[in-house]
């Protein structure tokens, strides 16, 4: 899992990539928050912010302490959900018109790198609760990773975009 990382002489790297993980949500949240304009985008937003704290809760308490799993369940959905509603609100913004599509295909990249992560958890723990070493659950977890930061990327290219156009 990539949370191991945060165990160790490096751990601080993974504590790095945690918190820059939970800035980038709440950044992208604070630059988002002219542009969602619906209930559903503004409920994504406080959904966006308790991923930022899961994301920072993750940072403070490495996988071997007790609370990374709250972090885990409080950050990982929640970046999961937040993408969906935030995007298909921005979709409806005629500023955001241009790149709808991209938005909204992006935004699902998220629920199905939790969805594949999660089956592959499940799938990897025996009955014994022990992992299953044949499980590939790290990679499952990295494809989470790597789908969440495509979408905070895609989002805060096109928010910069977007705020240099009306400047210009």
């Amino acid at each position: 899992m990539v949370s191991e990382y945060g165990v160790g002489p490096f751990g601080w790297v993974q504590t790095l990539v945690f918190l820059l993980t939970a800035a980038s949500a709440a950044l992208l949240l604070l630059a988002m928050r002219s542009a969602v304009k619906t209930l559903w985008g503004r409920i994504g937003l406080v959904i966006l912010a308790l991923a930022a704290i899961g994301f920072f809760l993750g940072a403070v308490f490495n996988a071997n302490h007790p609370l990374h799993m709250l972090a885990f369940f409080i950050g990982t959905p929640a970046m999961s959900l937040a993408p969906v509603l935030i995007s298909v609100s921005v979709a409806r913004n005629p500023a955001w018109a241009s790149v709808r599509r991209r938005v909204v295909w992006v935004s699902q990249l998220p629920w199905i790198g939790f969805v594949v992560n999660m089956v592959l958890f499940f799938a990897a723990v025996s009955p014994s609760g022990e992992f299953n070493p044949s499980v590939p659950v790290g990679l499952a977890n990295r494809l989470f990773w790597l789908c969440a930061a495509s979408w905070l990327s895609v989002m805060a290219w096109q928010v910069g975009n977007l705020s240099g156009q009306k400047s210009a």
